[in-house]
């Protein structure tokens, strides 16, 4: 009796060890997963975070394997989007791009691999529409301006770009400033600089500019700055700032009026 009240104990010891790693590898698991941020002409971004949030999964048939995936169609409408969409541009972690019309959001599957990432299925698109580790969709609206970029040229004449094809625009990496550190050593001061990537994109891809000219930049709380056209745009959520040349940063831009340099 005692040896069979031995082996019951053991056994429950041995479930709940199972239990508590199965618990504990889950966990890892869901906060390993990476985010896949849905931006572009949106009220807000969107961030998706976790697979076993979504439950409407459907079995897909893509390129002869079978995989489960939620129809990308039902992933936007969780986003407050902007306009109609026109077009959606998925783009993968190493730069990789595909874009597809807007209507086409309900023939394709998101769907989440522990390797992949978050990968699009489309069964009735070419094989390179596939797009796998994204880390950003971004939608394009027709006519949806409201929340982006209005750039007053020097003849007078007028731009607007959405935020959708400011995201979708050529863009380059910069260095970021983080932040400075120093320790002392042996009396000896030790210091080191932190910087990070940081992607934006300078004026004169929007518009023919010179090095030489200004530009007024006024904020959408009424704020304006006269500087020089030395920096670049970067974009942050749903918001546009400009970087100067020296790092300072001028937050939530609204519109940028071109000044010819007068020596």
């Amino acid at each position: 009796m005692k040896q069979k009240f031995l082996w019951l104990l053991m056994g429950l010891f041995i479930g709940v060890f199972f239990m508590i790693a199965w618990t504990l590898c889950s966990g890892q698991l869901n906060e390993t997963e990476k985010t896949l941020q849905i931006a572009g002409d949106v009220a807000e971004c969107t961030d998706v975070k976790s697979w076993s949030d979504w439950t409407e999964k459907e079995s897909v048939l893509c390129q002869g394997e079978s995989y489960k995936g939620v129809l990308l169609s039902k992933v936007l409408g969780k986003t407050a989007v902007l306009g109609d969409v026109e077009q959606i541009y998925m783009i993968s972690f190493d730069g990789f791009t595909s874009v597809i019309d807007g209507k086409d959001a309900a023939f394709c599957y998101l769907t989440y691999d522990g390797k992949m990432g978050w990968s699009i299925l489309a069964p009735k698109h070419p094989i390179s529409t596939n797009a796998k580790d994204l880390k950003k969709i971004v939608l394009v609206s027709s006519g949806e301006k409201s929340k982006g970029l209005t750039l007053m040229k020097k003849d007078g004449s007028c731009l607007t770009f959405s935020l959708g094809q400011l995201l979708t625009g050529p863009m380059t990496t910069y260095p970021k400033f983080e932040g400075e550190a120093t320790i002392e050593t042996d009396g000896k001061a030790y210091s080191s600089q932190v910087y990070t990537k940081s992607e934006g994109f300078p004026l004169r891809n929007l518009t023919e500019v010179e090095d030489t000219d200004y530009l007024l930049l006024e904020t959408k709380t009424g704020e304006t700055f006269f500087i020089e056209n030395r920096g670049h745009f970067i974009i942050e959520g749903i918001l546009i700032h400009y970087v100067d040349r020296k790092g300072e940063i001028y937050e939530n831009i609204k519109k940028v009026t071109i000044h010819p340099y007068v020596g």
